[in-house]
């Protein structure tokens, strides 16, 4: 059984795990759930948004977990798998959860403030970052920082929130604005955000990672090509690269963090030193985890076995200079939006090594995105 229905990465894993066989029940927060509607899906439910009533969310999927009784859970995004580990116990009595943190390391983890504080006790380089309480500690700094600088809120995804500002005045008047925002969904938590350091590196490099308690079992890397709506934004398409500075990098300090599960975590390098610094890390499995499906490193497949307590050979090996685009509706858009139109689709037109999401035989998840975008403006 796999949630966040509507995340465009569970609609590959129902894809990737439908093709070896294994029967797929999906459960989304809406009606549109795009993978809730894969020919490979064999079962399909709703259930309450966390913003709506989080319990009641719990009380959705325990109850379909009941009746459908899958060897396996797979919670994909940030609000599943908090209501799972939440209530952990409860659903172990039904099913095997597939590896997580536990509920407070999770949680630790995906507050961007005490993440960061947790990886600075193990070296880890970090922007220069301010850790405020209220307005006042933000004027205080304000006059005595280097711009431009981000403010960043302590829980978001896919870059929401994320603000660049280039003077004081901006500062201030910026934190205020964001700081009184009241707190309307599990996603996005505008409550004392932020202050980091604006690096002006041109690529960033993600490392995708899976760990058994403490053990490596996989990893890879990539480099951001697109994003949209911003730089800030969700990515579009992404090489796969070997950069194993980065790589050795990202496995220590999982392995120091006694990591359990998946993880993907973001570098910038840093013009001014050349070394990385990390940039933050997604404690779960990713919007983008098709990327490396396809690459060659099936992370949702290993976490099925390792859910059910097989043995996983440790691998790093994926095909590399392999480009992965999400054409629908991402790459769509970002073209509206450039200003320099002829260099994206010559860009485009140059389907050497390139993969997208778009499978031809199982259209209607496709027809019920283009739906989705029409009614909700869910472009990815």
């Amino acid at each position: 059984m796999i949630l966040n229905g509507e995340n465009r990465g569970v609609l590959g894993t129902v894809r990737s795990l439908g093709k070896r066989g294994i029967p797929i029940f999906v459960g989304g927060s809406k009606i549109l759930s795009r993978a809730n509607y894969s020919k490979y899906c064999k079962r399909r439910f709703i259930y309450h948004t966390p913003d709506s009533d989080i319990q009641k969310m719990h009380e959705d999927i325990l109850r379909n977990v009941k009746q459908l009784k899958p060897d396996v859970l797979l919670p994909f995004s940030s609000d599943t798998a908090y209501v799972v580990l939440k209530n952990i116990n409860e659903y172990k009595g039904y099913c095997n959860i597939s590896p997580l943190l536990n509920f407070k390391k999770f949680n630790l983890m995906n507050d961007k403030e005490t993440m960061i504080k947790e990886v600075l006790k193990f070296g880890c380089i970090v922007p220069k970052t301010y850790f405020l309480n209220n307005i006042k500690e933000a004027q205080e700094i304000s006059e005595r920082i280097e711009y431009p600088v981000l403010i960043k809120p302590r829980v978001s995804a896919g870059g929401r929130g994320i603000i660049k500002v280039s003077s004081p005045e901006e500062l201030v008047k910026e934190y205020a604005f964001i700081s009184n925002k009241k707190r309307i969904d599990f996603w996005y938590d505008p409550l004392r955000p932020i202050i980091q350091e604006f690096i002006q590196g041109e690529t960033i490099y993600t490392v995708y990672v899976l760990f058994n308690k403490g053990k490596h079992v996989a990893s890879m890397v990539k480099k951001v090509c697109r994003q949209y709506p911003s730089s800030f934004g969700p990515v579009i398409a992404y090489d796969t690269i070997l950069n194993e500075k980065i790589r050795s990098i990202a496995v220590n300090l999982f392995k120091q963090l006694n990591w359990n599960g998946p993880a993907n975590i973001n570098f910038i390098i840093d013009p001014k030193d050349n070394k990385p610094k990390m940039l933050e890390i997604n404690p779960r499995l990713w919007a983008t985890v098709e990327m490396s499906i396809k690459s060659g490193i099936d992370f949702p497949y290993m976490l099925y076995k390792l859910a059910l307590g097989e043995k996983i050979e440790e691998t790093t090996d994926y095909i590399i200079n392999q480009r992965f685009r999400w054409v629908l509706f991402g790459e769509f858009f970002y073209l509206l939006k450039s200003n320099n139109k002829l260099e994206v689709i010559k860009d485009y037109l140059n389907l050497k090594n390139i993969k997208t999401e778009i499978d031809l035989t199982d259209i209607k998840p496709h027809l019920i995105h283009f739906l989705d975008l029409c009614i909700n403006k869910q472009v990815l």
